[in-house]
């Protein structure tokens, strides 16, 4: 009895974190009603995390869109959870990330159009062995480029939930702590939401 209670208020603390987070992100409008993803890690339990739901309302999640999902093999969870399921599994794989969320804000997809013969606001890096386009964003300010560093910019063929973004997202997130995915908006990961959310504010 006791056992399932400590499991219930673990997910009820997981949900009212991932909530709020979800809130503040509405706030500042860097989504969409339903568009990004949220996702965190169970601190009790090393094989599960929980996502967002895909198509949920960011700013306003339910218990029912809060979708647990399992490191070590395909669950329920798995068809409910955001498209980009795989991929926020690929990340949360990396020591000390225990969240992750991808946003749409409005700045940090913006500068993703540059070129290699206009940069603006970005470095052209070259291309990978499969002809994408790379660059590099490193803020000017002193606290940007202190509390996020270089933010590599990547090429994608298919941009959203894709098997190219599963297979490099998580190797730019393993040098970094953000990435964006050009003409579609910023990755980050953190240690907590909280965490991660803020470094989504710093890049933005």
């Amino acid at each position: 009895m006791e056992s399932n209670k400590k499991i219930t208020d673990n997910k009820h603390r997981i949900f009212e974190r991932m909530q709020k987070i979800g809130t503040a992100i509405s706030f500042v409008n860097a989504n969409n009603t339903h568009s990004g993803n949220l996702s965190m890690r169970d601190p009790f339990d090393p094989d599960l995390f929980y996502i967002t739901a895909s198509g949920s309302q960011g700013g306003h999640l339910i218990k029912q869109d809060i979708v647990p999902v399992y490191f070590s093999g395909v669950s329920w969870g798995d068809a409910r959870g955001s498209t980009e399921s795989t991929i926020h599994r690929e990340i949360l794989k990396i020591p000390g990330v225990n969240s992750v969320i991808h946003a749409h804000y409005m700045h940090s997809t913006f500068i993703s159009f540059d070129t290699k013969d206009k940069q603006l606001f970005l470095r052209f890096l070259g291309t990978d062995s499969h002809e994408r386009e790379e660059f590099l964003f490193y803020p000017v300010d002193l606290i940007g480029a202190y509390s996020i560093g270089g933010v590599k910019v990547g090429s994608y063929e298919q941009p959203v939930g894709s098997s190219e973004m599963e297979e490099r997202i998580p190797q730019y997130l393993g040098e970094n702590i953000l990435t964006i995915v050009r003409g579609h908006g910023p990755f980050a990961r953190g240690s907590s939401p909280e965490n991660a959310f803020h470094y989504l504010s710093v890049l933005e």
